[in-house]
């Protein structure tokens, strides 16, 4: 129960701001090849 716990903050926070990035470069890259091509 210590370990998830002490995991949970310090994951929590490098998960959250890399899984931001890539959802919304995701949609942006893909409607930018499509005009594009």
């Amino acid at each position: 129960m210590l370990i998830p716990a002490a995991d949970a903050p310090p994951p929590s926070a490098p998960t959250g701001k890399a899984e931001a990035p890539p959802p919304r470069s995701s949609p942006r890259s893909a409607t930018e090849p499509s005009p594009t091509g």
